[in-house]
């Protein structure tokens, strides 16, 4: 096994993946995770209370899950998120900026990112 080259960011499966919240690999849903975006909480924080709901009565836990799933879909559907920009739309932004200016300040944040 080759090393990893150094200040090599490994990448999870959740940075690559851009589809929508229902679409993801890892999730059911992303009911959990959908309201837990938008109450600025970890996911886990909502999925260890389902898994235990399913264990006392799986019946109003999957039923409560379904009910919250419609009130997930209905805020995307309601309220979207505005997506990120593009490559190209990007690099067109910056270059209708002109020529940026450097300071010392980003300079020491580069070479720290580096040294990271």
């Amino acid at each position: 096994v080759s090393p990893e080259p150094r200040g090599a960011k490994k990448v999870s499966i959740m940075d690559l993946d851009t589809s929508t919240l229902f679409n993801r690999p890892d999730t059911l849903l992303g009911v959990c995770q959908g309201l837990a975006d938008d109450l600025g909480i970890n996911a886990l924080w909502l999925r260890l209370p389902l898994a235990g709901g399913i264990l006392f009565n799986p019946y109003a836990a999957i039923g409560t899950y379904f009910g919250l799933g419609l009130l997930v879909l209905a805020s995307r559907l309601l309220f979207p998120v505005k997506s990120a920009v593009s490559a190209p739309e990007a690099a067109n932004k910056v270059r209708s900026r002109g020529p940026m200016e450097v300071t010392e300040q980003d300079q020491h944040q580069v070479e720290l990112s580096r040294a990271a």
